[in-house]
């Protein structure tokens, strides 16, 4: 069940994070950009409102060895929501199981619909209601543990904080980056021994 003070709260999180997308990259850092290898949009065949979207990205190879400092994803989107004051909260989970843009469903492929995820991990966005909507997540946590190994890479899901309140689709209408990217600071592992 979801509390009034927990979505408050949750509200809160986006200024904070805006801060530090900011304040981001560390100043000795080198940075890239990735666009997304596969997403797909699931809706709920009950509810045509509630929209999730799956998102995988193929970290490059330069990552192997490094330490990442941010990491970030960043879409324009169309929000939906039931909230009347048009705002949506949106939350980012890493996904647990394979899946393949062309073959993603709402309810063909998991072990529920929906998608299946990892709701111990996450990170929280407020978007404005209505297209050209900025989502931007911190995905640090997911982006090391994918570069470790720690992790199976199966991507993301973004969906609504509270079921049933709407969703967001991505939205290149207005420019901008429309196909989710991401992008990721990080510092080179020192080399011992140069002469």
């Amino acid at each position: 069940m979801v509390r009034a003070s927990d979505v408050a709260a949750r509200s809160l999180l986006p200024v904070a994070l805006l801060m530090l997308v900011a304040t981001a990259p560390p100043g000795q850092g080198a940075s890239i950009s990735v666009p997304a290898a596969d997403v797909a949009v699931i809706t709920n065949p009950e509810s045509a409102a509630e929209t999730r979207i799956l998102v995988r990205f193929d970290l490059p190879e330069e990552l192997a060895g490094t330490t990442i400092e941010f990491a970030v994803v960043e879409f324009r989107a169309c929000a939906v929501t039931s909230d009347a004051a048009g705002m949506l909260t949106v939350d980012v989970f890493p996904v647990t199981t394979e899946w393949s843009g062309d073959a993603a469903a709402w309810a063909d492929g998991w072990s529920g619909a929906g998608g299946d995820f990892d709701r111990s991990l996450h990170a929280v966005w407020t978007a404005a209601a209505g297209e050209n909507s900025v989502v931007r997540f911190d995905v640090t946590t997911f982006a090391r543990a994918w570069a470790s190994g720690a992790r199976p890479n199966n991507g993301m899901i973004v969906l609504a904080a509270v079921e049933g309140a709407g969703g967001v689709e991505p939205d290149g209408a207005a420019g901008g980056p429309a196909f989710p990217t991401l992008t990721v600071y990080y510092t080179a592992a020192e080399r011992h021994g140069r002469r």
